[in-house]
């Protein structure tokens, strides 16, 4: 069994900087407050390595603490290995703070980095979390962390999924940064960002678009999505041009409701009207719709004839 004391540690002695074993990414604004009031309460929890002290749990308290200047700090010191203490990091703070997907990602990263096998992994973490993960999940963990570097923390912040990070990993390696960085910026939701790399996916595949270093030049969705379309899908973008003009013949009054985005083999277009009261059906409804048809099943060029 590992031994435990108390001490009183210099805090210019402890790693608090880059601990090896913690994984957290929040700020407690509360805990700061907390501090300054009443110092620290609950002594944080280390273990030497090296000539320094590696923390097991409390690296936000003293985050503070440095930032306060206090100098020494009463600690609890566990006589533990590199390993026993990553897991008592774990069990230290899942049953409290718990973790995000984002910070699970790092942890299992951490495992792999500290010398568990694969089993070792998924054993320990089902132990101490009562979650069972499959292997396949470890191994789409690791490919997440070593193939986009920002992916946990935007995970842990919510601006993105698992189900967008797993998107991301289909794209060429110098597509993920620029794809990232633009999702990030603009703060899409989790829908807008699955529709954004949907429709990136079909320029991609259809070799249409070539790269995305483009997307730097942008602030805004819908002029991407727009470009996009246009870029992938040239053929229906000049349909969906057409159509717009042929319903600007339509008088006021006439909301017309069409899909944003034609799939490319899309044959059918549905149009829905809502006529204001007292609004008079104009005499031209019908060749409008003829006209819209011929766009949808002939084409912009016959029609153009």
């Amino acid at each position: 069994m590992s031994r435990c004391w108390m001490e009183k540690i210099r805090i210019d002695k402890i790693n608090t900087n880059n601990p090896f074993v913690v994984v957290h990414f929040g700020e407690n604004e509360f805990l700061k407050k907390s501090i300054e009031k009443f110092g620290i309460l609950s002594p944080p929890v280390l273990f030497r390595y090296g000539d320094s002290f590696e923390i097991i749990d409390g690296w936000e308290r003293l985050k503070v603490a440095k930032k306060l200047s206090i100098d020494e700090i009463e600690c609890r010191i566990i006589d533990s290995s590199l390993k026993e203490s990553f897991v008592l990091h774990i069990v230290l703070n899942i049953t409290g703070r718990g973790f995000s997907e984002g910070e699970k990602i790092l942890i299992f990263n951490k495992f792999k980095t500290f010398g568990f096998s694969e089993s070792e992994t998924i054993d320990t973490w089902e132990r101490v979390s009562g979650e069972r993960i499959s292997r396949e999940f470890l191994l789409e963990c690791f490919e997440l962390y070593n193939g986009i570097e920002e992916i946990p923390q935007l995970i842990h912040r919510g601006l993105v999924n698992l189900t967008f990070a797993r998107g991301i990993l289909q794209f060429p390696s110098e597509w993920r940064k620029p794809i990232v960085s633009f999702v990030s910026k603009i703060r899409a939701s989790t829908g807008e960002s699955i529709r954004f790399l949907r429709l990136l996916e079909d320029g991609f595949y259809s070799k249409r678009i070539e790269g995305v270093d483009w997307l730097e030049n942008y602030s805004d969705l819908k002029s991407v999505l727009e470009k996009i379309f246009s870029d992938s899908h040239p053929y229906t973008s000049r349909c969906r041009e057409e159509i717009k003009n042929i319903l600007s013949e339509l008088p006021e009054g006439f909301e017309v409701k069409l899909s944003e985005f034609l799939d490319e083999n899309d044959a059918e277009l549905r149009i829905k009207f809502n006529i204001i009261e007292g609004v008079k059906i104009p005499d031209s409804l019908n060749n409008i719709i003829l006209k819209l048809k011929k766009v949808i099943v002939e084409g912009v060029e016959t029609y153009k004839k």
